[in-house]
């Protein structure tokens, strides 16, 4: 009792080490009888005001066996392994831990709720989003205890339940949580985050004006330029799925002028080219292509950009400009994944322009060389009758062969 006693002292005068000292003799002697919980207690208290959290954790492992019914230290435990990154051990602890308190029906709310809630945030790092959302929904269903603690506690539980809905595929559920976050605590700064996962689930369920509105509601906030630009990039392909394609081409103008070096520069390029394609604006999309395959190389759209830009021109019917852009393709993707496409359509323009020769020398290249294609067909048909009108009939009755065959 007098080890404890000052232990406890010197811990309140700022000596830690002595105190840690006095508890580590009491133990080595062997006179902890009555006082080891108190003990290992204030053992746990030391260690982690000195940050050497492994050994609280130990500490306090030791200890509530010894004190099951002391829910602060429960919580306090439990609160740790989630620090240390131990979230399998929260999910496997927890609910026993839990399951003990309410037997001896000494469980505080607050505590529940909190414990609950940890519980939650590890099922969500393991990504077991079912339980996560089960046990964040425990803790939002219990009464709050402390009106401060709750205030601070629940916006969290609720984009986290939501959060977890939102990786289940579960939208409709998620956006619930989103949007009652976002109209509870419109200043907190989960707020932008959640406008924009609301975007997100509305758009994955079509539901594009809200998605607009969700999005556009980011921008209002003061937020990091990452967020804003993801934001606004999904905003304006929100905008050309519900066919606003005018107000689409400014935001996705907007976004590659003022970010030319972000992730999505290219992709608001491309759609930028979409936009202007969907309005007519052959020239305008034509361009935007260009510009994307000029400035981003290397980008993974420049590929789609190259064929997109050789099919509005066939499309158009400018004959020479697609031949050139599906070669373009061919050349700069000899093993892209629409070859084929770009061999059949460079055949097409081809062959409108009076080039026989070229067009069956394309179309043949299709046949031999992609014999899965969906144009393989099309293209030993049109061969065959390339062929019959040069007077290469026994070439054209080969590719008709082939073709019933």
């Amino acid at each position: 009792e007098a080890a404890y006693q000052y232990a406890f002292a010197l811990r309140r005068s700022a000596r830690p080490a002595d105190a840690l000292r006095v508890i580590d003799e009491a133990f080595s002697s062997g006179r902890t009888s009555g006082v080891q919980a108190d003990l290992l207690r204030l053992r746990a208290r030391i260690l982690r005001e000195q940050n050497r959290n492994d050994q609280a954790l130990q500490a306090l492992f030791e200890y509530l066996p010894l004190r099951p019914a002391d829910s602060e230290a429960a919580l306090e435990y439990v609160k740790l392994l989630f620090e240390l990154d131990r979230y399998d051990r929260v999910v496997d602890e927890g609910p026993v831990i839990l399951e003990e308190l309410e037997s001896r029906g000494v469980a505080d709310t607050s505590v529940q709720t909190q414990i609950y809630y940890v519980l939650g945030l590890s099922h969500v790092a393991l990504k077991e989003y079912g339980q996560a959302r089960a046990a964040l929904n425990a803790a939002l269903l219990l009464p709050a205890s402390d009106a401060a603690s709750a205030d601070v506690l629940v916006p969290f539980a609720i984009y986290y339940r939501g959060w977890s809905s939102y990786r289940l595929g579960e939208y409709a559920d998620a956006v619930e949580d989103f949007e009652d976050l976002v109209g509870r605590y419109s200043d907190h700064p989960l707020a932008p985050q959640t406008s924009y996962l609301a975007g997100w689930s509305y758009f994955l369920m079509n539901d594009f004006d809200d998605a607009i509105r969700s999005l556009g509601r980011v921008g209002s906030y003061e937020t990091n330029q990452q967020l804003s630009i993801e934001a606004s990039y999904l905003l304006g392909r929100a905008l050309a799925a519900s066919g606003s394609n005018q107000q689409a081409a400014a935001e996705f103008r907007s976004l590659y002028l003022d970010y030319p070096q972000s992730e999505f520069a290219d992709d608001a390029w491309f759609e930028y080219g979409q936009t202007q394609a969907a309005l007519g604006n052959t020239d305008a999309a034509v361009a935007a292509f260009d510009e994307l395959t000029n400035r981003y190389a290397g980008s993974e759209l420049a590929s789609d950009a190259i064929f997109r830009k050789a099919e509005l021109l066939l499309g158009a019917e400018r004959y020479p400009e697609a031949r050139d852009a599906f070669f373009t393709y061919r050349t700069l993707y000899p093993t892209g994944i629409q070859i084929d496409a770009a061999l059949y359509w460079g055949g097409q323009a081809s062959a409108e322009l009076g080039e026989t020769a070229g067009a069956i020398l394309l179309w043949e290249r299709l046949i031999a060389e992609n014999r899965g294609s969906p144009y393989r067909a099309d293209a030993m048909q049109q061969a065959a009758a390339l062929h019959f009108e040069r007077g290469e009939y026994r070439q054209g009755k080969t590719s008709v062969v082939a073709v019933k065959a």
